[in-house]
Order: C-alpha cells, then structure tokens, then sequence
C-alpha cells in the first residue's frame, strides 16, 4: 500500500510541475536568484496552484502588472509564504522596485510577470537592474531592447528612451546581478 501512496503523490507532483509549466512561460533570472520576469499561456493573473508552485521554488513576492489580478498570500511547503500583488503602475514601477527591494533584503525570491513576458515585466527587469545591479540608463535600455523586433511593441522606443535616463537612486548591489554587457 505504501508504494501505491508514493506512486500517487509522485503522480500528483508531476501533474502540478505541468501545470505551473503550462502557465508560466517566457521566464528569465534577471537577477540569478532574487529577481525573474516571466508571461503567462493565459494572459491572465496566475491561479493558487501555480503560485503554489512558484512558493516551493522559492519565490516570495509575485507581481501581475496588468489590470485583473489580485492581492494575496499563498502558503507551501514548510510553512512559507508568497505575496501576491497586482500593480498596474508598471511605467512608473517606483513602488514595485521597492516592494521586490523589501522581499530580497529578507531573503526573498521575486517574479514580475505580465502577459507574454517580453514588455512590461521586461521593463520593469531593466528599472530592477539599475536599482539594484548598479547598471546605467544606458545598460538598461540595452538589456530592454535586446530581442524585441521593431513594430514588436508601440510602446518599445518611448520605454527604451525613458530607461536610457534612469539613474540608480543609491540602493546597494546585490548578490546575482549580471555583469553588464
């Protein structure tokens, strides 16, 4: 009896692995560690199981950035917890930069997703690596750009502009950041 119990709750893991998989796509570290951005298949907020899924892979602070999420907590394993937020304030991502700078300064894992995971959550990727890798407007709006076609976005050149003119407002480095390239 004990081998089926096993077989059964590999079988359920497997089946919450595909499941997470099947609704995150696009994800890339920003920050090896501490910072991701991510899309979702359904261009819609993530449902629990898949924030439940994100909490046992050590995430603690989710962000959707478009209009139709939610605010909340889930718990996982060993008693930990991730917060959920939606901000549609990606543009002006101040507040979001430093919620994510509160949740890593205690050791937390952060996610930004939007729809596709090649706009919004990209860009606010770009604002977390001046703030928190040192990188310059300049560095920035390189990492922004960097796999986006022309006409890919409207909106591409204006944030890549904006970017190019940010300047880090005095947080710390952090563990992971990327060497600039």
């Amino acid at each position: 009896m004990n081998k089926l119990v096993m077989l059964a709750a590999f079988a359920i893991s497997m089946v919450a692995a595909q499941v997470q998989a099947q609704q995150v796509r696009n994800s890339q570290d920003v920050i090896r560690g501490a910072f991701a951005r991510s899309g979702t298949t359904n261009q819609r907020a993530f449902d629990d199981s898949t924030l439940v899924s994100l909490c046992n892979q050590g995430y603690t602070y989710v962000v959707y950035v478009y209009a139709g999420g939610r605010n909340g907590t889930v718990t996982c394993g060993g008693g930990r917890t991730l917060t959920y937020v939606n901000n549609t304030n990606w543009k002006d991502p101040s507040a979001i930069i430093r919620q994510a700078r509160s949740a890593i300064d205690k050791g937390g894992k952060v996610l930004i997703h939007c729809w596709n995971g090649i706009h919004a959550s990209k860009y606010v990727g770009a604002v977390a690596l001046v703030e928190f890798c040192g990188f310059s407007g300049a560095q920035a709006k390189e990492f922004f750009v960097r796999g986006i076609r022309d006409g890919e976005i409207s909106s591409r050149d204006s944030l890549a502009a904006k970017l190019g003119q940010l300047r880090n407002s005095g947080g710390g480095v952090i563990s992971g950041c990327p060497s600039a390239r």
